[in-house]
């Protein structure tokens, strides 16, 4: 029951940062196929400065662009990138440090790009015929980067099979969809 009297020392401090997210960080392309690394520059206190995003490939500076940092905080960053081989790229995005911040342990994110020069084979099964299964199939046959296979089961002796593929030939340029449907 006795009153409790409490006194704040100090002054009232603003803090300042600025942090860098990735909307992903790893994709999926073909050899020579432009892919987008998207990121969002986040702050705090420092609206009206411009910070430098460094695109890094192995340790070496590929890109540089200058990002004026927004009153609403966040400032979208977008690299394009390609590769000419097969095999797995990492790649980090990097934000120059800027005075006054308050950590720089989230001015940095990785990004893994994948290269594939064949497509991703899906088989697709179905006990008996949905438009579900119509509509996925129409789906993944938008998707330049798989082969599908499927196979519906009319009746207890007969299937129906529609294959769509893409030649290797086609991979680089437009992709091509030829329809084969079959009875078994």
């Amino acid at each position: 029951s006795m009153p409790i009297y409490t006194q704040t020392f100090g002054k009232t401090a603003q803090l300042r940062d600025v942090q860098l997210e990735l909307r992903s960080s790893q994709e999926l392309a073909f050899i020579e196929q432009q892919v987008p690394i998207q990121a969002l520059v986040r702050h705090v206190g420092l609206a009206g400065r411009q910070v430098s995003v460094v695109l890094l490939q192995d340790g070496r500076e590929i890109e540089r662009q200058q990002v004026p940092l927004l009153s609403n905080d966040i400032s979208p960053v977008r690299f394009t990138v390609e590769q000419h081989e097969r095999g797995v790229y990492r790649y980090q995005v990097r934000l120059d440090p800027v005075p006054e911040e308050a950590t720089t342990v989230n001015n940095t994110a990785s990004f893994l790009l994948r290269v594939i020069d064949e497509p991703i084979r899906i088989l697709l099964l179905e006990g008996k015929p949905y438009w579900d299964g119509k509509f996925l199939m129409r789906t993944l046959g938008s998707d330049p980067s798989v082969d599908v296979d499927m196979r519906v089961q009319l009746t207890r002796d007969r299937t129906l099979r529609r294959i769509l593929y893409r030649s290797k030939a086609v991979l680089s340029t437009a992709p091509v969809v030829g329809p084969r449907a079959r009875l078994e």
